[in-house]
């Protein structure tokens, strides 16, 4: 291509620009083509791809067999995940790894997508944005194209591919071919009349068809416009040619007895005996060759590497079918059947076609059997005949697996769930993955992943985490299931759960499924390390990110409602377990086990042991494995039965649980909650010495944990009274009275913050804008200069117009009082409530902040003033109905100090009257 000086300047602009996509938006004539090689000439190392001459709907395998043709490993690895169709490690993993492939190559790379015009108009092009938004520095990507392609364009913002369109490039004068074709004799022209029915064409196919066929399009292809080849290997020509040919095309064909036959059902037959059997299935289909189509399926059956793509092609082409009768071609009939599968078009002929199918290539070809049983066994599946897929495969288990064990386990890895569909046991799946040649299997990642998760079932903690290191060990993008980086934590791998979460939430490529476990397992790490608002902020974050679709759904809710009971908001937590548990039970995914503890631990936190003891046992008796949940539920019945001095069974629970913990990685659970839940089982364990060394382990591991949290003085807060700030028992110096008021404001209004406007009016009515917002960035400054005076760990944030007070180490006796009225009216037994009402009257010595004045803290004074004076009220009358009039009097004497408007003569006297009697 000779260039003027416009267009060589747009090629150096695209080389020199550090924004990896281009667009080439022409229409054809406009010498792309041309434009297109002459860029490539320019690059070290081109690939080329077409909707043309690759199957793009399959992209994922076809970038795959070309970028990485020359790592055969990777390449396998690549193809096995592919296989294994994992939720979690997805096209971004094959993306993420083929680009860093290219960025470890020597020189600069080109990649090509040519003719994308010829994509499906539906095509879904994310994993493409993807590509160029995560490029290497020395990878340039070029779509050409006859018309605008459907991307979405706002996911490259802020930094837009550069568009190259007809404007600059040189267009052709003449569309009229003959002047290419000159010097050729008819029966060349003859050959290429034959062979422009076809859409690309391997060179080595040419001279069989033709002698000096190859030579006639390597011409073509120098003369550089009607012709195109990339690799001197696949020749294309070009519309305007093949346009050139059509109409005569027949009658120029028709006298020569060699092009007879179907030039597609010819060049069928080429790709099938040179290995290329998907290129074969479809020109057999094109050419509507039965004969062929059958015999591409069966010869891909053949192949453990095209085995790992024949799903997605069935998936990716439904739709094939043939004018002439297909009964007694078995192959072509599997395929349809197992496409009408995937279209969702089954019901329970589908099933007998599949038996049948199965029955006759039983004898006769192992592969199609097994392909066949597949097809049957999908088919029961969808029928929510699951059960029905165990029982037929224990019987091909106990005929074919001394014989043929490889294709038993293969037929397993294809399905859903290995565990569940099939009497394979873990140890047999260790087996398979433990031999030598284990990896080069087509199966291998994929019973990999169904060991680790038959592990996490069984509650095997500390194997499944194994399992899976493994797996991400062989391929270095495999994403970890997120709640399997969890399980590092409840193993006591606390380190490593950090870097996992942080490696997880920096992915170049977000984690599309289950991305809030990221954010639950750093708040149960940033609680660790004694970041409580830091924890309480990352609950919330993984709470506001859950997808109902997620499958960990419901271990977030559960371990937000552990960490919420566990710090003070154990009604809350009640209440939002009782919702997920209804929840829970009408869902197909529902975790009713997670629930139960949920409402257990909130239950036994509100000091309603009745409550907790029946949902924990009713946990325990739900789980089918020994999970967190179960060791959870365990402790908490453990625990009520100890404090209750029920000691017949006590020592072999706590030693079952002890060893369930050790054995299967939940050794931070015990730490984490043993000042409350296991406190009395640790110290039952110490006296009655059992298990000794794991308890030692759990010690040092608590003795860690204390280790790490942020040193910081606990700052106390007494708002009854005239409010009083602490430490270690000595009163706090504000430097101005604001600066006090303003740091009660923060601690009451808690994580919600309180908006600046609020401070203002509050604090500086009547200010000029200014003046208050300087006054209120000087209070603000010298709150956090007193704070850090008196060593307090803090954090002063300004989020979304609020500003935000975080404390990590604080105690005031109005939340306190918050939770014991929370556990009081959750409370039912009398006896209960006059002892929980006793300690809310200690905590009350005088009125709410009786030396502020703000509006907000007298509506508070208010409300609680209320409360009391209700439930006080109540609790006279409950105590004098069970004629326990002493004590109704001292509550009627309290209450009639604290609602002094009130005249409450006469009930002191009608109990006075009942006491003198009694």
């Amino acid at each position: 291509m000779k260039l003027d000086n416009n267009t060589n300047s747009v090629l150096n602009e695209i080389m020199a620009s550090d924004n990896p996509a281009v667009f080439l938006l022409a229409p054809i004539g406009s010498q792309k083509s041309e434009f297109i090689t002459e860029l490539s000439n320019r690059y070290a190392n081109t690939f080329w791809f077409n909707p043309i001459t690759d199957d793009l709907s399959l992209y994922c395998h076809t970038f795959i067999d070309k970028i990485l043709k020359q790592d055969p490993d990777l390449q396998l690895k690549l193809k096995q995940l592919l296989f294994c169709n994992s939720q979690y490690a997805d096209t971004d993993v094959i993306i993420l790894s083929l680009l860093d492939y290219i960025g470890k190559m020597k020189g600069d790379v080109l990649i090509v997508f040519e003719r994308m015009e010829h994509m499906p108009r539906d095509f879904d092009y994310s994993d493409f944005v993807n590509i160029i938004n995560h490029a290497p520095n020395n990878l340039k990507i070029l779509f050409s194209s006859t018309e605008f392609l459907p991307f979405e364009w706002n996911k490259f913002e802020p930094r837009y591919p550069m568009f190259v369109d007809n404007t600059i490039l040189q267009q052709v004068d003449k569309n009229d071919p003959s002047e290419a074709l000159s010097g050729l004799n008819e029966e060349d022209i003859r050959f290429l009349c034959y062979i422009s029915d076809l859409d690309a064409v391997d060179i080595d196919f040419l001279d069989t068809v033709y002698p000096g066929g190859a030579e006639i399009l390597k011409l073509l292809s120098r003369r550089g416009e009607f012709v195109v080849t990339r690799d001197v290997k696949f020749f294309r020509m070009s519309p305007i040619l093949r346009e050139y040919f059509r109409p005569n095309r027949d009658s120029i064909i028709s006298d020569d007895s060699r092009y007879n036959k179907s030039v597609k059902k010819l060049y069928g037959k080429h790709l099938f005996n040179t290995g290329h059997f998907f290129g074969s299935l479809t020109l057999f289909h094109e050419a509507q060759d039965l004969e062929g189509f059958n015999n591409s399926l069966k010869r891909i059956l053949q192949d453990d590497l095209l085995l790992i793509k024949v799903t997605a092609y069935i998936k990716a082409h439904p739709g094939f079918d043939f004018d002439d009768d297909t009964t007694d071609y078995k192959y072509f009939q599997l395929y349809k059947e197992m496409s009408q599968c995937y279209l969702g078009n089954i019901d329970s002929k589908s099933i007998f076609k599949g038996n049948v199918l199965a029955n006759y290539f039983e004898n006769n070809d192992i592969n199609a059997f097994m392909a066949a049983k597949l097809f049957e066994y999908y088919c029961l599946i969808k029928n929510g005949k699951g059960n029905t897929v165990k029982e037929d495969f224990i019987k091909l288990y106990n005929k074919y697996y001394s014989s043929n064990k490889g294709h038993l386990l293969a037929l397993a890895s294809m399905l859903p769930s290995i565990t569940t569909y099939t009497n394979f046991t873990i140890q047999e799946l260790e087996d398979f993955t433990s031999d030598i040649n284990a990896e080069k299997g087509f199966w291998y990642i994929k019973v990999m992943e169904d060991l680790s998760k038959a592990y996490f079932q069984q509650g095997n903690y500390r194997k499944a985490i194994y399992v899976s290191k493994q797996i991400k060990d062989y391929l270095e993008y495999y994403v970890i299931p997120p709640y399997f980086i969890a399980l590092h934590y409840f193993s006591g791998e606390v380190k490593e759960a950090v870097e996992l979460v942080n490696e997880g939430l920096k992915r170049a490529i977000p984690i599309r499924k289950d991305a809030h476990v990221l954010y639950t397992t750093k708040a149960m790490t940033e609680e660790y390390y004694g970041n409580n608002e830091e924890a309480r902020k990352f609950f919330d974050l993984a709470y506001s990110k859950l997808e109902y679709s997620d499958p960990s759904y419901y271990f977030t809710i559960t371990q937000r409602c552990l960490y919420k009971a566990s710090h003070g908001e154990a009604q809350y937590a009640k209440d939002l377990a009782n919702i997920y548990l209804q929840n829970s039970q009408s869902s197909s995914h529902g975790l009713v086990i997670d629930m139960l503890l949920a409402i257990a631990y909130a239950s036994f936190k509100l000091g309603d042991r009745k409550r907790a003891y029946k949902a924990a046992t009713d946990c325990i008796q739900n789980s089918t494995a020994r999970s967190a949940a179960w060791l959870m539920g365990m402790g908490i019945v453990t625990n009520i039965m100890l404090t209750q001095g029920d000691l017949k069974d006590a020592p072999s629970l706590v030693r079952n649980l002890l060893k369930a913990s050790y054995n299967y990685g939940m050794k931070m659970i015990v730490a984490d909650y043993s000042e409350d839940i296991f406190a009395p089982i640790i110290s039952f364990a110490k006296t009655k010495e059992i298990e000794l060394d794991y308890i030692t382990q759990i010690e040092e591991a608590i003795v860690e944990k204390q280790s790490m949290q942020k040193t910081s003085n606990m700052i106390k807060v007494i708002f009854f009274g005239n409010i009083n700030t602490l430490i270690d028992g000595q009163e706090i110096k504000w430097k101005t009275r604001k600066s006090k008021d303003l740091f009660v404001q923060y601690i009451l209004a808690g994580s919600n913050g309180i908006d600046r406007n609020v401070i203002i009016n509050m604090l500086w009515k009547g200010y000029l804008y200014e003046s208050a917002i300087n006054n209120l960035k000087t209070t603000n400054n010298i709150i956090r200069n007193t704070l850090n005076e008196y060593g307090v760990s803090f954090k002063l944030d300004y989020v979304n117009s609020k500003y935000i007070l975080s404390i990590n180490k604080i105690n005031t006796d109005y939340h306190e009082m918050q939770l014991l009225m929370q556990k009081y009216n959750a409370e039912q037994l009398l006896q209960k409530k006059v002892s929980i009402m006793n300690k809310i009257l200690q905590i009350r010595k005088a009125e709410f902040a009786t030396d502020l004045n703000y509006e907000n803290i007298k509506v508070e004074r208010n409300t609680i003033k209320q409360w009391l004076t209700i439930n006080l009220l109540r609790l006279v009358r409950a105590l004098a109905k069970q004629e326990d009039f002493i004590e109704s009097k001292k509550f009627l004497t309290i209450l009639s100090s604290i609602d002094a408007a009130t005249d409450y003569t006469a009930m002191i006297d009608e109990i006075n009257l009942h006491i003198n009697i009694v």
